[in-house]
This record gives structure tokens, C-alpha cells and sequence, in this order.
């Protein structure tokens, strides 16, 4: 399909309520909902990945807390899964898939939540 980052930003657009934190490195979607509503990670992140795959001939892993931002929403897609900056573990174990629009998969946070900020009171 021609216009899956179309297809993706208008269920984000439907789907996550407009103050909702989101993470991604998926800059195209984050142009087409409005950047101001996407939290990415810093570039530095991008140059550490290209130095370790291109420079040094190792795997990518990167140390990046995803929660930072306590983000209720996460969008992968291609990007991400290039430079690998989303640990797989932590994605399992705080969020769950939403809507998936190949390339991209739009998760919902399900846990880790702030020992002060337990479920119930969200």
C-alpha cells in the first residue's frame, strides 16, 4: 500500500487521545500527527547506533529508557527496527499492540507503571 504512514497517523490521530505522550523514532509519523506530540530519542542515540553496526561490526544494542517520558503510546516501525533503539523485553513488558498498519505497530502502555502512580489511580 502506498500510504501506510498516511493510514498510521490518522488511527493515531483517531485512536490516542490529543495530550497523550507518544514515543517513536518514526519521524514521518510524527510530521504527519504534529511533532509536538511525539517524543523521540535523541540523535546521539541514531550516531552510537551507525558507530557500533558500521564502525565496529557489532550488534546495535543501545541503552535508551523508553519510559522516560512516560509515554502512553509507542509507534514502531521501520526506523526503529533498524537501529534497534526500543529493548524487546521492556516493549513485552509495558506495552501491548494496538492496531498494526504494516510497517508500523501503534502499542498502548498495559504496565510498568511509577511505584507512585499505581494502576488503579490512572
Amino acid at each position: 500500500r502506498p500510504d501506510t504512514a498516511g493510514e498510521m497517523a490518522a488511527a493515531v490521530t483517531a485512536l490516542v487521545p490529543r495530550n497523550a505522550v507518544i514515543e517513536s523514532w518514526e519521524w514521518e509519523i510524527g510530521a504527519l500527527i504534529g511533532p509536538e506530540r511525539v517524543h523521540a530519542p535523541h540523535q546521539r542515540y541514531l550516531f552510537e547506533a551507525i558507530r557500533m553496526r558500521s564502525h565496529e561490526g557489532r550488534p546495535i544494542v543501545l541503552r535508551y529508557d523508553l519510559l522516560q517520558r512516560n509515554p502512553a503510546f509507542l509507534i514502531r516501525g521501520p526506523f526503529e527496527a533498524l537501529a534497534r533503539v526500543y529493548d524487546d523485553d521492556r516493549l513485552a513488558q509495558c506495552f501491548r499492540t494496538v492496531l498494526v498498519v504494516e510497517p508500523y505497530t501503534l502499542l498502548a502502555r498495559s504496565g510498568c507503571w511509577p511505584v507512585t502512580r499505581p494502576p488503579a489511580e490512572r
